[in-house]
């Protein structure tokens, strides 16, 4: 029989005796003490590793594992997105298959490819570039060797999208080249004017005192017309300035196109079909309308000269909502309901190279004598001041939409509603 325990120890846990110590124990106990131990080690290094797992899944960057055979082994979810590649029709283990896919999205797949073998034969070094993508995207791509023993290694790509950050760039200095140009105006641009303006009158007055015949009264027509294409040269400057305020009313959207759509169609010319798709609610902005008006005579104009052989100028008005991600760059632009007119044309478009540097001044692909490259660039600036930004949209061949946004005003107390004017 056992024996009983004391009534003062009943439903207590046993106590070692006095002086005992743990290398008294037996065998089996250590052992026992050992496996919990290292149980409790292996459950630490799993939950770890399952947070690892997480946290490399979830990362915003991308991340390629390859080994020293040129063979890609993993990749996290993150990487297949950036790449839209499916996990489930393109397993990251088809190396062959998958690098393919990556060398037909970017704009030089030769340097991509180059960048990538060259790391494989210099396994100990570093390397960092910035890979351009055929959509327009951008992504920092760098790569670092790791060992995994003393003779494995594997090569740790990462892609960090910067894509956002590229065109908060370009914003910003486009930004910076318009307050520039603004400065430039308002110091010589008056003074400059005046010198003109003297130029032209003493041409006027040397004109009136050669009859047609005269062999240099030609000469001094040519004089006259220079001087006034220098005196829009001029005018176009001091829209830089940013002096005068704006006269800024109340005005629907379809009543801006209807007051100017006479003069549209004139600036359009023959040949081009000029259309009107009016917004079907009343949808006001608070606008200069003068300035807004110089606007769309330069998108009509810009679209006119896409079309040489003809074809059709369409004007739509209509509202959108502009998300948060929408209005990232445009600092004087907030998210919400926005009026948008957008002025497309059937031309020949216009290619990404030129999209990004459509809105600097003084830029231009018409021939000398055809333009000053500030007819767009002007039209940036006034939509900037009303709160708005441009948006272009084209492709080689497909024609071309520049789109005005501007902030929906509130609604005037005093207008009932009115139905759209039809073409």
């Amino acid at each position: 029989m056992s024996q009983q325990l004391p009534a003062a120890n009943r439903g207590h846990a046993l106590q070692p005796p006095p002086g005992f110590e743990p290398e008294d124990e037996t065998m089996p106990i250590r052992q026992l003490r050992n496996f919990a131990k290292l149980s409790e080690n292996l459950n630490g290094a799993e939950a770890a590793n399952r947070v690892l797992s997480a946290t490399i899944e979830h990362t915003r960057d991308g991340i390629m594992a390859v080994d020293g055979n040129g063979e890609i082994v993993a990749c996290n979810r993150r990487f297949l997105e950036m790449w839209g590649i499916s996990n489930d029709a393109l397993p990251c283990g088809d190396s062959d298959k998958l690098l393919l896919s990556l060398l037909g999205q970017v704009r030089d797949p030769v340097l991509f490819f180059e960048n990538f073998s060259e790391m494989q034969w210099q396994p100990n070094r570093e390397s960092y570039d910035v890979v351009e993508l055929n959509d327009g995207r951008c992504f920092e791509r760098f790569s670092r060797p790791h060992y995994l023993d003393w003779k494995t290694a594997v090569r740790i790509w990462t892609f960090h999208d910067i894509s956002e950050l590229k065109k908060m760039e370009s914003q910003l200095l486009h930004a910076q080249k318009m307050e520039a140009i603004g400065t430039l105006a308002d110091g010589i641009a008056h003074d400059f004017n005046n010198i003109m303006t003297a130029v032209i009158g003493y041409t006027d007055l040397l004109m009136t005192e050669l009859s047609p015949p005269a062999p240099y009264r030609g000469f001094l027509e040519n004089i006259n017309t220079a001087t006034h294409r220098a005196i829009t040269v001029v005018k176009n400057l001091l829209a830089y300035s940013r002096q005068e305020p704006m006269q800024t009313t109340r005005i629907l959207g379809n009543d801006l196109i209807e007051g100017i759509f006479v003069l549209l169609k004139r600036v359009a010319g023959q040949g081009i079909e000029l259309a009107w798709e009016p917004a079907p609610d009343t949808l006001p902005i608070m606008v200069d309308q003068a300035q807004m008006e110089q606007v769309l005579v330069n998108l009509t104009a810009n679209a006119r000269d896409a079309m040489p052989q003809g074809g059709t100028l369409t004007i739509t008005v209509d509202a959108v909502d502009l998300a948060p991600h929408e209005v990232q760059g445009y600092d004087h632009t907030r998210p919400g309901p926005h009026v948008r007119i957008a002025v497309s044309d059937t031309g020949s478009g216009i290619d990404q190279e030129t999209q990004s540097r459509i809105f600097d001044p003084f830029f231009t692909t018409k021939e000398a004598g055809n333009g000053t490259g500030l007819g767009l660039s002007i039209s940036y600036g006034i939509v900037k001041r009303h709160g708005g930004f441009i948006r272009v949209a084209s492709e080689n061949g497909e024609g071309t939409t520049f789109s005005i946004l501007l902030p929906k005003a509130e609604a005037s107390p005093n207008r009932q509603k009115q139905p759209a004017p039809s073409n």
